[in-house]
């Protein structure tokens, strides 16, 4: 018996060793973190000035006897996430619904919570935000009380991830969706033309507040630096201006949404960001809960 034993273990420390030899040779995603210190450095990596996660500096202590970083952490899965397209495996009643789980629900607690009658949502892709959205409204609002204004210059059957449909071979039309049919409101169009305005405006002259916007369109500094600028005014108190996807300053190692939402709220103290509802710790839209309190 004993010897059958040692005969296992001998097998299972063989297995792990030749694992080991298998992981390290499978080279991993490039990273845009801090990636070198001494081998010899004792102690957790050194924090990286670009996180913008909450509380990312802190240092926790794992059950494995390692040490890290709250922001190694939440990064690490932030690589997983962007490098295997988890954003677009994900579905929402049927249609693809390329938001994390994370921000997904705090979302889902930011609209019930303001309850707005209207929701201005930037940057339709294939509707999937769109009719999340739209569901919940639902559970608060009769079709004809409130209504999504999804804008987009592309028709929302234009994808912009490749892998898409082979990600989420089973998703369905957006179109399709008796709640699409019942809740919004497609706007073809870029955020700003003066005929998108105007539709907002036509939109909350009819349904009124609160109203709720989602600036998930053109991601880049100028574009959303200057949405919040013009659709602030939109936002009514107590509500939010969700300003998406803040990631891409890190990962594309340049100003992006996060920059324009951090510009803005310093030149407009109507808002500012609300970090309690980053609770979940992992979010793509960090800095980007911008909450209206004036």
């Amino acid at each position: 018996m004993l010897f059958l034993q040692h005969q296992q273990q001998q097998a299972i420390a063989e297995m792990a060793k030749l694992l080991a030899q298998q992981v390290a040779q499978v080279p991993g995603p490039k990273s845009n973190a801090i990636s070198s210190r001494a081998a010899a450095e004792p102690g957790v990596w050194p924090y990286d000035p670009n996180s913008s996660f909450k509380d990312g500096e802190q240092i926790i202590s794992l059950n494995n006897g390692h040490q890290m970083r709250i922001d190694d952490i939440l990064y690490g899965y932030d690589t997983l996430f962007e490098t295997r397209h988890l954003f677009s495996v994900g579905s929402w009643l049927g249609v693809q619904c390329q938001q994390d789980p994370s921000d997904a629900t705090v979302i889902q607690q930011i609209v019930w919570d303001v309850k707005p009658r209207v929701i201005v949502d930037i940057g339709t892709n294939v509707g999937g935000s769109a009719l999340f959205f739209a569901h919940i409204m639902s559970a608060y609002a009769e079709p004809g009380q409130a209504i999504v204004l999804t804008v987009d210059p592309k028709m929302f059957t234009d994808n912009w991830d490749a892998a898409a449909k082979n990600l989420c071979p089973k998703c369905t039309f957006a179109g399709d969706s008796p709640l699409w049919k019942k809740y919004v409101q497609f706007h073809q169009g870029l955020s700003l033309d003066k005929a998108t305005l105007e539709a907002i405006e036509a939109a909350i002259a009819k349904y009124g507040g609160p109203v709720l916007v989602s600036a998930d369109g053109d991601h880049n500094y100028e574009t959303v630096l200057n949405e919040c600028r013009a659709l602030h005014k939109y936002v009514t108190k107590g509500s939010y201006l969700i300003v998406q996807d803040t990631k891409l300053d890190r990962l594309f190692k340049k100003p992006q949404s996060r920059a324009a939402a951090r510009q803005f709220v310093q030149e407009n103290d109507m808002f500012v960001v609300d970090k309690s509802r980053e609770w979940p710790m992992y979010s793509h839209h960090t800095d980007g809960y911008l909450l209206r309190v004036k």
